[in-house]
């Protein structure tokens, strides 16, 4: 077997990466790296030849054409115009009936974080009075836990029965 060039750099490489000395090792790391790879540089005018190619890309200004600036013209003669004709009363209702949108999409809010909070709460409490009954059945002498663990034993019986007989009383 013939043996690879720079195999005592290679070895040596190895040898310090298992015994953990990290910057022995990435600069032995370096050197071989070093004498096999080239380093690869970018063709002469590479930078240049790819900036000219992006500034002679034209740039797509929506704005400059005619039809949007159009299109902003009459949108905003119709709001005008629209605002210039429309009575005062009616600009009074309108500004009035928004703040009563407004309100009662905040009393909306209001009253879905009031259900998320009533949610929260029952099942908070529901796990605090299961923590208390599981304290109490754990604290209890031993004659008491085995008689609860029996009972809950008995509940999942009776519901494994339950599933079973309504899975055989479907039609298939």
């Amino acid at each position: 077997m013939t043996p690879l060039p720079h195999e005592h750099e290679l070895a040596r490489w190895l040898e310090a990466e298992a015994c953990g000395r990290r910057a022995a090792a990435d600069r032995l790391f370096a050197g071989i790296a070093a004498s096999h790879w080239a380093r690869a540089e970018p063709p002469r005018g590479f930078a240049r030849r790819v900036s000219a190619a992006l500034e002679a890309r034209p740039r797509p200004v929506w704005w400059e054409s005619w039809w949007v600036r159009a299109a902003l013209l009459a949108s905003l003669g119709a709001v005008g115009a629209a605002l210039a004709v429309a009575p005062s009363s009616a600009m009074a209702s309108l500004g009035v009936s928004a703040v009563v949108r407004m309100s009662q999409g905040l009393s909306w809010i209001l009253a879905c974080s009031q259900f998320a909070v009533d949610g929260a709460w029952a099942l908070w409490s529901a796990g605090a009075r299961l923590s208390s009954w599981v304290e109490v059945v754990l604290s209890a002498p031993i004659s008491q836990l085995l008689i609860a663990l029996n009972l809950a034993m008995a509940a999942a019986a009776s519901l494994a029965l339950r599933r079973l007989l309504r899975a055989e009383e479907m039609p298939s």
